[in-house]
């Protein structure tokens, strides 16, 4: 009680020395103020308060300002990406801008039931993309997902959307070959047998002779594998396009490969079929064939016999690769040796014959002796002549 009392004097007489300390209040004088006109009156509170949201809101601009969008009720029992659209369009009364991909697992994947009341396209299909997420079992991690996607940060009913699905493609098994080359079937079994697993391989009948090199390699899938076995088997290859005669022939070139290929995304269960670039094999070139009389009097004269010429001339062919080679025969009344083939291969029997002559030179044309390489030339004007057996003569001796 004393302390009260004590703090209330003590107030007391600091509040009347305060009042004791004071100079005498100053009387005011009127201030008069200038006449203000209708336009320059003071800003009040609230319009005050607005011009500065504005200039706030110019300062920083909302960069996606807020879109109506239509509320809807939905009742889908289930389907398509497509049928559900046009479920959606149907209850909106409106159009959607949708994109369903081609790809088979976009184009036909189910879709659950969805039974919703004043709900928005957002909303809708952020849900619905949520509710399709798989996880993998060790990190986690988004294997699959299907579901309309934008590319707009502010959605609105006339947005731009997408359907696809995406599936994680698991890791293709590793595995090490030793492989020593041989047929494609061969190469398939040993992969197989590397893997542990069975290969989904097609060989067609063409390709099934096609001899593989050598192949070892560590920690490697089956994709590399395959690729890297194609680049190897590029070749440029030269092959006869035709012939002209006297040896001459046209070439072009080819590039020949082969591997194995498959389509769509490459995972163990995939279809490879084995296919081989072969070049075209080159025309068969038709040569015409001649038969050719060749008289052996003199030869035989001289002490030869037919099988003495017909054996070299035989061995000559056998050395010189020629296959298959003339055909020969001998007239034993005219005495004379015939001989059918290609005229590029009796020329060995033509050099034969040169080799081995007598003294009475050869005739190729025939039981008339001429010296070699000579020829019988008469004229038009000789043929009616009475010195055409001269002409002929006298040819002969040149």
């Amino acid at each position: 009680m004393k302390k009260i009392f004590c703090l209330a004097a003590a107030a007391l007489a600091l509040n009347l020395t305060l009042g004791f300390g004071q100079m005498p209040p100053m009387p005011r004088r009127p201030v008069s103020l200038p006449p203000t006109a209708p336009g320059n009156l003071p800003p009040s509170a609230d319009s005050f308060r607005q011009r500065m949201n504005e200039i706030i809101e110019r300062a920083n601009p909302s960069p996606n300002p807020p879109s109506t969008l239509t509320k809807f009720n939905l009742d889908f029992p289930g389907g398509t990406p497509r049928q559900l659209v046009a479920a959606i369009e149907k209850a909106m009364g409106k159009q959607l801008n949708v994109i369903v991909s081609t790809d088979e697992k976009s184009a036909k994947a189910m879709l659950p039931p969805v039974k919703v009341s004043d709900m928005d396209l957002v909303k809708l299909f952020n849900t619905l993309r949520e509710n399709t997420k798989k996880y993998g079992e060790r990190n986690n991690e988004v294997i699959s997902q299907a579901g309309f996607f934008t590319l707009d940060g502010n959605p609105s009913d006339n947005s731009l959307w997408t359907f696809s699905v995406y599936e994680k493609q698991p890791a293709l098994t590793l595995f090490s070959l030793d492989f020593s080359g041989g047929p494609p079937e061969l190469l398939v079994k040993a992969i197989e047998k590397a893997t542990g697993k069975p290969l989904n391989v097609i060989i067609p009948t063409e390709g099934a002779d096609v001899d593989l090199p050598p192949i070892k390699m560590n920690d490697v899938d089956v994709q590399r594998l395959f690729s890297a076995l194609e680049v190897a088997s590029i070749k440029q290859m030269k092959i006869i396009t035709g012939s002209y005669g006297n040896g001459n022939q046209s070439y072009s070139t080819y590039t020949a490969s082969y591997g194995f290929k498959t389509d769509g995304t490459v995972n163990d269960n995939s279809v490879w079929y084995f296919h081989a670039n072969k070049p075209p094999q080159s025309p068969t070139v038709v040569v015409e064939k001649i038969c050719q009389f060749y008289s052996l009097a003199d030869y035989l004269e001289a002490g030869l016999t037919v099988d003495d010429i017909t054996t070299v001339i035989q061995n000559g062919w056998k050395m010189a690769g020629v296959n298959p080679t003339p055909e020969l025969k001998y007239h034993k009344e005219t005495k004379l040796l015939m001989a059918y083939g290609e005229p590029e291969k009796m020329a060995t029997i033509d050099n034969v014959l040169k080799v081995l002559k007598p003294k009475a030179a050869y005739s190729p044309f025939g039981p008339a002796i001429r010296p070699p390489n000579a020829r019988t030339e008469i004229t038009a004007s000789q043929t009616n002549s009475a010195d055409a057996p001269k002409a002929v003569e006298e040819n002969s001796a040149k």
